[in-house]
């Protein structure tokens, strides 16, 4: 599995969306250096979000059970100089995340 890499997202109209695919492993986003906040909303399947984590790799145990169609948000420290990323993983089968940044 391969980090999905969206710090070249266009943000000229105030923010941008993507939709992730994901299944039972960790799932790596990296998130544009500009988001100041991240709406997360699962469909298809609950699932497991982690700050911390390895791409490819089984959820750990600390990650947040999060479930369908439920939407959390948070605010990433925004900084110049340092790649953030967001973990995922579907909690049985495939999810798909739906994520906007602004």
């Amino acid at each position: 599995m391969a980090a999905i890499d969206l710090r070249t997202l266009n943000y000229s109209n105030g923010g941008a969306m993507k939709k992730v695919s994901t299944g039972t492993n960790m799932q790596q986003v990296i998130i544009p250096r500009w988001c100041k906040t991240v709406t997360i909303q699962p469909k298809d399947q609950a699932i497991f979000m982690n700050y911390d984590g390895t791409d490819g790799a089984a959820p750990s145990g600390d990650s947040f059970p999060q479930p369908v169609d439920v939407i959390i948000q948070y605010n990433p420290q925004k900084t110049p100089t340092i790649n953030q990323s967001i973990f995922f993983a579907a909690q049985a089968g495939t999810a798909n995340v739906y994520l906007i940044f602004e």
